[in-house]
């Protein structure tokens, strides 16, 4: 067992996204798991980076938003509701999305989970363990709303505790 440990600074202060054209198998037992199988994952976030952007955004095989390549997804879509791609469209559970769903909830911001669209959003964020919560400040050539008050109050109540 070898164990590497380093700095990796302070999260981003927003992440740019790019659209990739690695699918995210939803229908795969794997794709709800990190194992050996992240290499997708990995293509994708390299794919991003070619492009100019910091992450990469998974689409499923129903080419509906899934997840970033190394994190989750929230929308703030254009009704201004909340949503997140479900496990059942591709997404990872993980400990930070869950905390994410629970802040909204005692924030009183309706979350839903389920298909997001391609199109529409207002702003967006990317969550992991590592980042906390980070605006998307653009996808693909679109820019979004860095400063959204959702994404502010998630991030402040995850921070909070």
């Amino acid at each position: 067992l070898v164990i590497f440990g380093f700095d990796v600074g302070p999260p981003p202060e927003t992440l740019s996204l790019a659209t990739s054209t690695i699918r995210r198998n939803e229908t795969s037992p794997l794709c709800r798991y990190k194992a050996l199988s992240y290499g997708e994952n990995l293509l994708a976030r390299r794919q991003a980076v070619e492009r100019g952007a910091d992450e990469g955004l998974m689409l499923n095989t129903q080419g509906r938003p899934a997840c970033g390549a190394m994190a989750n997804l929230f929308v703030v879509e254009a009704d201004g509701g909340l949503a997140t791609p479900s496990v059942e469209e591709g997404a990872r559970e993980g400990v930070t999305r869950e905390r994410l769903i629970a802040a909204a909830a005692a924030l009183g911001i309706p979350v839903r989970l389920g298909p997001v669209a391609s199109s529409g959003w207002l702003a967006a964020g990317l969550s992991n363990t590592r980042i906390g919560l980070v605006p998307a400040s653009r996808l693909d050539v679109r820019p979004l709303t860095v400063d959204h008050p959702i994404l502010k109050q998630l991030a402040e109540a995850l921070e909070a505790g």
